[in-house]
């Protein structure tokens, strides 16, 4: 929805090019957990973005995968479907969940933007890995936060989305990994 956004422009081309479609827009990865956040866990035991108190609306990949073969098979008469779970949950919260269901004593951390630049430099992060973390973490403190809202997978699917629990307990043993960070 958001013009500047690469996804935005290329639905837009879609669109104007009459190609049939279904748009399918997650929320944000559980499994960011276990790949893109998971070097910063696993060495310092914490999440480290400038995310302040910001919640997010957490979706498995698998719950995604399953929309995407229903719209792949099936005639949905959906132009773009949005995939979310029925509750918005910051990485506090998450975090607390993880150490809770694993043992764990993970922590997060929301440093100021120059602090989390100059980490991201020192830790060699590459620049465009560093931008989408902010565009993905830091610049939607400026927005107006949404709230859950009811999600187009229950309708196509006709159950509940995964849980952020659920997703913890499945992952369990990797979370464990980290009990001595």
């Amino acid at each position: 929805k958001k013009a500047y956004l690469p996804h935005a422009k290329i639905e837009k081309i879609i669109g104007e090019l009459g190609l049939a479609h279904v748009f399918i827009r997650p929320s944000y990865f559980m499994e960011n957990l276990t790949t893109t956040l998971w070097s910063e866990l696993e060495k310092n035991g914490r999440i480290f973005l400038p995310s302040g108190d910001l919640k997010f609306n957490w979706i498995a990949v698998s719950d995604i995968a399953e929309v995407a073969a229903i719209a792949l098979t099936q005639e949905l008469d959906d132009e773009a479907l949005e995939l979310c779970n029925t509750k918005t949950l910051g990485f506090q919260e998450v975090v607390a969940t993880i150490n809770t269901i694993c043992g764990t004593n993970l922590s997060y951390a929301s440093p100021s933007l120059l602090s989390y630049l100059a980490y991201s430099f020192k830790q060699r992060q590459n620049l465009p890995f560093t931008l989408v973390m902010l565009l993905l973490h830091y610049l939607p403190r400026f927005s107006k936060q949404k709230e859950a809202s009811s999600s187009d997978f229950e309708r196509i699917t006709g159950k509940h989305p995964l849980t952020i629990e659920a997703f913890i307990k499945e992952n369990d043993k990797l979370f464990g990994r980290l009990k001595d960070t």
